[in-house]
């Protein structure tokens, strides 16, 4: 039979590993949230500068101009947009991580309460064992004395 308070640094194990991952958590939704406000940004930004194209009037310069800051804005969009779904991926890994040690901390408990329950059951079984055996005894003790009188 496991003593059920046996348990109780595990439990307290499993909550610290549980707390951990919580923070783990909020840390890499922090960062995939930062990197898909920046990918927005950098959507606007793209945006903009193709809304307000130079003319050909402007002169040819302007236009090289335009354009090659336009593909450099592209590049850092789309390396932005990586680095987001990475971050994401990293969230998702550290989320399975949190859930994880949340049904760590689920199990203990579960085993706990059974342990529990089956030391009380023995404890009940004890104490009706021993009534029984005063019974016995009184019933033996009670035949003696008939048989004796």
């Amino acid at each position: 039979m496991t003593d059920p308070r046996r348990f109780d640094a595990l439990i307290q194990i499993a909550r610290q590993r549980k707390e951990t991952a919580a923070v783990r958590l909020a840390e890499a939704l922090t960062r995939q949230l930062a990197a898909t406000q920046r990918n927005a940004e950098l959507a606007g930004y793209e945006h903009d500068y193709l809304v307000s194209a130079p003319s050909v009037t402007t002169g040819v310069q302007a236009l090289a101009r335009h354009s090659a800051f336009l593909a450099r804005l592209r590049e850092a969009l789309a390396f932005q947009q990586q680095r987001t779904l990475e971050l994401q991926r990293a969230a998702e890994t550290q989320q399975g991580l949190w859930l994880a040690a949340h049904h760590e901390v689920e199990r203990l408990h579960t085993l706990q309460s059974l342990a529990q329950r089956q030391l009380q059951l023995e404890q009940e079984r004890r104490q009706q064992r021993e009534q029984d055996d005063r019974t016995i005894s009184q019933h033996r003790h009670r035949k003696t004395s008939i048989l004796a009188a």
